[in-house]
């Protein structure tokens, strides 16, 4: 669900994927009487975006090796949501407001204001 004035990027690798994407959001959109508030892009989600996009939420379906985590963690705004595979676990993360990454650790979230 998108809030009003909210939209939806979906990015993915193969370009057939991103027309089965589109041919069944419109299917879905007519038959249910909505307008999806969206669209696709063929690109890879870990190549830096030109436009340095930010987003509220960012969910892969794909298990996300682990030296790529802070790239989908960057793509968060504060406040953002990430879920993703990787490895073993389900990763949650939500961006607080900024996210340190050390080496051979998952992502501390980190209050204003805290120390370590």
């Amino acid at each position: 669900m998108v809030s009003p004035g909210g939209w939806v990027l979906g990015l993915e690798i193969r370009e057939d994927i991103v027309e089965f994407s589109r041919q069944n959001v419109a299917a879905s959109s007519k038959l249910r009487g909505f307008e999806f508030q969206g669209y696709f892009e063929n690109r890879n989600c870990f190549i830096p975006d030109i436009e340095e996009r930010t987003f509220d939420r960012v969910h892969t379906g794909a298990c996300c090796p682990e030296r790529y985590l802070p790239k989908l963690v960057a793509l968060l705004k504060p406040g953002g949501i990430l879920v993703t595979p990787s490895g073993k676990f389900i990763l949650f993360v939500l961006l607080i407001l900024f996210c340190f990454w050390l080496p051979d650790r998952h992502p501390l979230l980190v209050f204003q204001g805290l120390t370590w």
